[in-house]
């Protein structure tokens, strides 16, 4: 009689709990590679098959399309089915040219693809009116951030540190000028001193 393998894994048939599909690990890596592979190649082929009925469909649709509305009410001959769609497709050309031009004028070839510089450790620290230490602990851990409603952010470090961060809203200039106030309270309170 066989010992049973403490490594090995009752299956539960409820659940399905202990088949091998849960844990892919138990697979040979040849069979895992070779159903990757079978996977891979059938997507391929759905993806080819479909692509050439998507484009007949496509087609079908379009030419009942034309036949309906170009070729059925004789809009061939009718000089006013030109001047009309003439007049929509020009309005739309004129449309995009409009905006075109006012994006030239207002940003004057500005490249606005260019991407900002880094932000720096002590750049974040002032804006966000914590110390550099608190940026280091917090560029180290995992965190859980909230809230408070006096405009403050609670971060909370995965060792249970607090750190309190002044919080950064929509209007900046708001943000700056209680930065702006609490370094003056700073600087007078050290000219006091």
């Amino acid at each position: 009689m066989k010992k049973k393998d403490e490594k090995r894994k009752s299956v539960d048939l409820e659940t399905g709990e202990g088949l091998i599909i849960e844990r892919e690990a138990l697979l040979p890596r040849v069979r895992r590679a070779g159903q990757s592979g079978w996977l891979f190649a059938s997507w391929i082929l759905f993806v080819e098959t479909l692509r050439p009925l998507f484009a007949g469909a496509l087609w079908v649709v379009s030419a009942d399309w034309a036949r309906r509305s170009v070729f059925s009410k004789d809009s061939l001959r009718n000089p006013d089915f030109f001047l009309y769609y003439s007049i929509v497709i020009l309005g739309i050309f004129l449309v995009f040219l409009a905006w075109n031009r006012y994006n030239f004028l207002r940003f004057r070839g500005a490249d606005r693809r260019q991407p900002r510089g880094e932000c720096e450790s002590y750049d974040l620290a002032r804006y966000y009116d914590v110390s550099m230490e608190e940026i280091e602990v917090l560029s180290r851990a995992d965190v859980e951030i909230s809230f408070d409603p006096d405009d403050r952010i609670v971060i909370e470090t995965d060792s249970k540190r607090e750190i309190s961060a002044l919080y950064a809203p929509q209007d900046p200039r708001g943000h700056f000028v209680r930065l702006k106030a609490k370094e003056s309270a700073a600087k007078a309170y050290v000219e006091e001193s």
